[in-house]
């Protein structure tokens, strides 16, 4: 029985230290793509924003075109372009498994051009008085 307790704590702080948490949480899916995908939208928003999206690859290409556009967001292109948009599509698409639900397509807000998800008016720029 002794063994088994100094084995148990040799063993604890490994354990533990494999089971550190994963930077970008449980609910981030395994897949090609993830950790790049993980970085590079987790620079400037939550990964919850991307999670909760449920858009089609096609609206995930023209989410991506906009945030390049109007967000300074770096472009995406060729071979990066399609891995990022399969992973997306793949795991936070119209009609992914988990998660919350997938917000219906007739629902969404359509925004610039009928983009899902985007309903930004520009802004007034008024002079002081």
């Amino acid at each position: 029985m002794r063994k088994w307790m100094m084995l148990a704590m040799v063993l604890a702080p490994l354990s533990v230290a494999m089971a550190q948490e994963d930077e970008f949480g449980p609910s981030w899916p395994e897949g090609p793509g993830r950790e790049e995908i993980g970085y590079f939208c987790g620079a400037c928003h939550s990964l919850d924003i991307v999670k909760q999206q449920g858009l089609s690859r096609g609206h995930w290409d023209e989410l991506l075109t906009w945030m390049s556009e109007y967000q300074n967001m770096p472009p995406l292109e060729g071979e990066e372009r399609d891995l990022y948009l399969d992973y997306l599509a793949a795991n936070f698409g119209e009609e992914r498994s988990g998660g919350s639900a997938a917000m219906p397509a007739e629902t969404r807000p359509a925004g610039p051009g009928g983009q899902q998800g985007i309903s930004l008016a520009p802004l007034p720029i008024r002079p002081r008085n």
